[in-house]
């Protein structure tokens, strides 16, 4: 079994798929538990659909209305690109307009500018592509770089913990 990638390397043709199915799958679960999250902290490009889901597909669901959203964003493993079946499939769950221009031709950045785009807050981290991080700047110039909260070079989980606090400490003001 694998994630990402097959046994030859070969990144997989669902993985466009994966991410809605993945996202969505998260909010419902959330939905059904009753849950009122705080923070919802997304981590890399699987999970980056999430704050577009929140902020434009769940925007009236009081269980998210006083959620906020940080999106860690990290360098990616490869440039791959998605299938058209993702623009169709956010197209499909009611994501239009200039929210899915975005979407016409997308690659794995794609997904990542998506969870800077609807996200709170972003954590960032220091080798990220000129095009991302220039919107980073532009639309979260207060970004922090993961390795100013610890999830770079942590030195054990106490630590990670106490730095992640710190940011979360940092949205709420």
């Amino acid at each position: 079994k694998s994630v990402f990638f097959d046994d030859k390397g070969k990144f997989h043709p669902d993985n466009d798929e994966r991410s809605i199915f993945f996202c969505r799958g998260v909010i419902e679960t959330v939905r059904k538990l009753g849950w009122s999250p705080d923070i919802i902290h997304v981590h890399g490009w699987m999970a980056s659909l999430l704050p577009l889901y929140l902020k434009k597909f769940h925007a009236d669901d009081p269980l998210f209305q006083d959620s906020k959203v940080i999106t860690s964003i990290y360098p990616s493993e490869s440039s791959e690109a998605f299938s058209e079946q993702l623009h169709s499939g956010l197209e499909f769950d009611g994501i239009e307009g200039e929210d899915l221009a975005h979407f016409t031709s997308p690659h794995i950045e794609t997904l990542s500018e998506a969870g800077v785009r609807y996200s709170d807050a972003v954590m960032r981290h220091p080798e990220l592509s000129s095009q991302l991080s220039k919107l980073i700047e532009e639309l979260h110039p207060q970004a922090l770089e993961v390795s100013e909260v610890g999830c770079i070079g942590a030195t054990d989980a106490a630590h990670a913990r106490s730095s992640r606090k710190t940011c979360h400490d940092r949205l709420r003001t």
